[in-house]
This record gives structure tokens, sequence and C-alpha cells, in this order.
């Protein structure tokens, strides 16, 4: 009898692995975005607001409502020029001199999303995303000014790695068995990310809000 349990058992769970891997449906795709990460207040606005970046990714649907995506996001390598009055302060801190800044900013990193669907049709998906990012803020600040204090900090002051949350919405359709295209807004905690400040002048260590973006793009099942 326990042999008989034993070997029905192991059926059932090879059909079950059978079936998994039935609906399993592995896929590759790549978004463009625009992407909106404000300046935080302490920062005057110094650093750029909008970018043009990017995903790609690969993921497997292993059930008809969730999957998982892998993927590495960027966004260009943006510049801003500003000009800081004497007295206005930048990161918290008070410059004696008016304080011409270029700033650049970038930021790279892996991610991984936990996805959930909700056919509305065969071929048409709603998708909700629920992830975190390992993200690199690639951060250089340019300073010119007489303020030996604003000068030396401002030129002392780097980006450092964090790990952020994602949340997205979105909609997806297949153009035909093998290709589809999508559209998602998403929401990421980039207030989180920090600034390396190494000659200990005290700077605010909190360069930006949260982000917002929107991506359109296209993938491949298999």
């Amino acid at each position: 009898m326990k042999k008989l349990v034993l070997v029905s058992a192991l059926v059932a769970a090879s059909a079950a692995g059978a079936s998994w891997i039935d609906d399993c449906s592995p896929m590759v795709g790549a978004d463009i975005k625009w992407l909106s990460m404000k300046t935080a207040s302490a920062w005057n606005g110094i650093f750029p607001k909008n970018y043009i970046a990017g995903d790609v990714y690969a993921g497997v649907k292993f059930h008809e409502n969730f999957g998982l995506d892998v993927g590495y996001t960027w966004t260009e390598k943006k510049s801003h020029d500003d000009v800081i009055s004497a007295g206005v302060p930048i990161g918290d801190v008070n410059g004696s001199a008016t304080t011409n800044v270029t700033t650049k900013v970038e930021l790279n990193g892996p991610y991984v999303d936990l996805m959930g669907y909700w056919p509305l049709t065969n071929c048409v998906d709603l998708f909700g995303s629920v992830g975190v990012g390992f993200y690199n803020l690639n951060l250089d600040i340019a300073p010119v000014s007489t303020s030996t204090t604003r000068q030396a900090g401002l030129s002392a002051i780097t980006g450092d790695d964090k790990a952020v949350m994602r949340v997205g919405l979105g909609i997806r359709g297949m153009l035909n068995n093998w290709f589809g295209v999508r559209g998602k807004v998403a929401w990421e905690n980039t207030s989180r990310l920090r600034l390396k400040d190494n000659k200990g002048t005290g700077f605010n260590n909190k360069p930006f809000k949260d982000a917002y973006s929107l991506a359109v793009g296209v993938f491949a099942k298999f």
C-alpha cells in the first residue's frame, strides 16, 4: 500500500512538473523610457531632472498570473548648468560667493521584479510589478567659486551604490505568436540614493526625490 501511495505521489509530482514546464513562458525584452527624478530641496535644483533611460530584461511567466523579470536599467549621462547666488545654501551649506555649477548624473544597475498578470483577452494582459533595483549613482559636480568651502566641498562629492524599491503598472499585447509590445508607468524610491562626501564638509547626502517613469518597449517569447 505504501509503495502504491509513493508511486502515485511521484506520478502526480511528475505530471505537475510537466504541466509547469508546459506553462512556463520565457521571454526577453527592451524598453525605452522617460524618467523624472527631481532634486531634493536641500540641493536647490542643481541636478538634472528629466532623463532618457532604457531597460533590457529576461523573464519567465511561470503561471498564468505570475512571472519574474531580471534586467538592467540605465539613464543617459545628463548634464545641468546652474548659478547659485551668494548666501543661498547648496546641500545645506552656505557659501560667501556666487557659484557656477555644472553637474553630470547617470544612474545604472541590475534589478529583479516579481510580475503579476491579469489576462484581458488571449493576447492582451494588464500587469503589475514589485521589485528591487541595485543602482549605482555616477555623479560629478564641477563648481567654480571664490568660496573655498563650496569649491572644495562640492568637488569632493560623489555618488554611492544603493538598493531602491520599484513598483510598476502596465499593459502588454502580442502582435503574433512570438513578438509583443508593452507600455508601463513606474515609481522608484530614488530618495534612498546617497552621496559620499570624502572631505567631511557636512553636506546633505540626500540628492534626489523619488522617480517616476513612462516606458514603451518590445519583447519576444520563446
